[in-house]
Parts: structure tokens; sequence; C-alpha cells
């Protein structure tokens, strides 16, 4: 059986026990922070289990961005999970977007020909949305 395919039973027979109630919900949370994680970190990786062929640099950074979305989907989950309220669940999944887009212009941003101030804006919008989360 194809890794992916693997990976395609075990999340359906995941997601049936827990629609079920018997699997708690920190184990999809958790499975969602290490596919984040993956996408994030290993875009190159991930890319090639799915069967994708070899990215460019611009598709290995839009494939880094996508995990930064799912990082900030993580967290805001991950944040509800441990009782936090909406709105700082809300604040906290901002405030990855921000310290993620950092992240981006400082080491991805010139490798793809992408505007640094343009990421910095998002970066700046993205922690003040996330102090508003919390006003």
């Amino acid at each position: 059986m194809a890794p992916s395919a693997a990976w395609i039973a075990f999340l359906a027979g995941l997601g049936k026990y827990a629609s079920q109630n018997d699997v708690h919900p920190g184990v999809n949370t958790g499975l969602w922070v290490a596919n984040s994680l993956a996408w994030y970190l290993y875009p190159e990786k991930q890319s090639s289990i799915y069967g994708m062929a070899k990215l460019s640099k611009k598709a290995t950074a839009l494939q880094t961005v996508q995990g930064q979305a799912m990082l900030s989907t993580a967290a805001y989950l991950g944040a509800l999970q441990l009782g936090r309220t909406r709105a700082e669940a809300f604040a906290v999944s901002w405030a990855v977007q921000s310290a993620t887009a950092l992240r981006f212009a400082l080491t991805k941003a010139d490798d793809v020909d992408c505007s640094r101030s343009g990421v910095y804006i998002w970066a700046a919008l993205s922690a003040g949305i996330a102090a508003l989360a919390l006003a």
C-alpha cells in the first residue's frame, strides 16, 4: 500500500472513532499540528510524499505559506482545547501568523524575489489583529 493510501486509511479510521467520541480531541489537534509543522518546515519532503515533482523555490515558498496557515489554525484549535476563550484563541492564531510571516521575511523572501516590506506589513497587520482581539 502506498504511504499516502495508508495515511488516508488511518485518518478515515481516526475520523470514524472520533465521531463516536472514542478519541480525545487532542489527538486530532496533535495530528493537525504535526502535519502543519511538516508542511511549514519540510515542504519539499511533504511534496515528495504526495508524489509532486521537485518544487521550484517559489513553489516551495508557497508550500511554506500553506504550512503557516495550517499552523495558525492549529494554534487556534490548541488554545481552545486548553480552555482559552475564542478571542484569546483568535489572538494566538494571529500571533502565530505574525511570527511565521516575520520568519518568512527574514529567511525566504529574498530567495523568491518577494518584497520584504510587504511581508513585514503582513506581520505587523497580523500582530495588530492579535492585539485587537484581546482589547
